[in-house]
C-alpha cells in the first residue's frame, strides 16, 4: 500500500525524525497528511503522519483529513489515531488531536452505505474489497487484516512473518488473488510500524483474480 499504514494496530512507539524547521513550520494539516500518504518510505510516511497529529487542531479534523485519501492506511483511521496517540513521542500525544482523540458520539444513520474496504496490492494498487460469505468483515474491514493485527499483538514479529509468508505464497501460486496481495502487504506494513524486520516481500505477479481469496 501505500505504504500503507497500511495500516489497528499494534504500531510500537517510533521516534518520528524531525523534518526541516522552516518546511515543519509552514507546511499545513491538509499538507501534512497528503504528503505523507504520497511518502516512498514508510519512515518518512509515519514521521509526516506525527507532524500532522501535533499541526491538526483536533482528532475529527486529521481523521478528516485521512479520509480524503482511502486506502492510505489500509486499516481504520480511528484504530490508527488511538494507537499512536498511545505509543508515540510525548509531543505526540499531547497534541490537540491526541488531546482531543474520542470521536463524539452521532445519532445512527437510517441512511444504508455500501461497506467497501480499499486496499492496496503489493504491486501498489488500489482494489476495493467487499463484504462476502468467502470474505467476511469484521466492523468496516476484512476478518483477515483484523486478524493480522492480532497476530501483531499476540504473536509478534514472527508471527507477522509467517502471515505475511503465507498470502505471499497464494500471491506467488499459479493463480493468486487481489485478496491475498492485499492481506501480504498489509502485513509487511503493519511489521514495519511494530519495527519487525521480517524482510522484503518478494513475488512473481502471477494471474490475479479480483476479490478471490484462495
Amino acid at each position: 500500500m501505500f505504504c500503507a499504514v497500511t495500516a489497528t494496530v499494534g504500531l510500537s512507539a517510533v521516534s518520528s525524525a524531525c523534518a526541516p524547521a522552516d518546511e515543519s513550520a509552514q507546511a499545513t494539516c491538509t499538507d501534512l497528511v497528503s504528503r505523507a500518504t504520497q511518502a516512498i518510505e514508510p519512515a518518512d510516511e509515519l514521521r509526516l503522519l506525527d507532524e500532522g497529529l501535533m499541526k491538526c487542531g483536533s482528532y475529527e479534523v486529521f481523521a478528516a483529513e485521512l479520509e480524503r485519501h482511502p486506502g492510505a492506511l489500509g486499516y481504520s483511521v480511528e484504530a490508527f489515531i488511538d494507537r499512536r496517540c498511545d505509543v508515540a513521542a510525548d509531543e505526540v500525544r499531547g497534541s490537540p488531536t491526541c488531546l482531543t482523540a474520542n470521536p463524539p458520539t452521532t445519532p445512527p444513520s437510517t441512511t444504508i452505505v455500501e461497506l467497501v474496504f480499499v486496499g492496496t496490492t503489493v504491486d501498489g494498487r488500489l482494489v476495493e474489497m467487499r463484504p462476502t460469505p468467502e470474505m467476511p468483515f469484521i466492523d468496516d474491514v476484512p476478518a483477515e487484516i483484523q486478524r493480522t493485527v492480532d497476530i501483531a499483538l499476540a504473536e509478534g514479529c514472527e508471527g507477522l512473518r509467517a502471515q505475511r509468508d503465507r498470502w505471499i505464497a497464494a500471491v506467488n501460486s499459479s493463480v493468486a488473488s487481489d485478496a491475498a496481495s492485499v492481506y501480504a502487504q498489509h502485513a509487511q506494513n503493519v511489521a514495519t510500524f511494530t519495527g519487525c524486520d521480517i524482510g522484503t516481500i518478494e513475488v512473481t505477479f502471477a494471474t490475479s483474480v479480483p476479490g478471490v481469496t484462495p
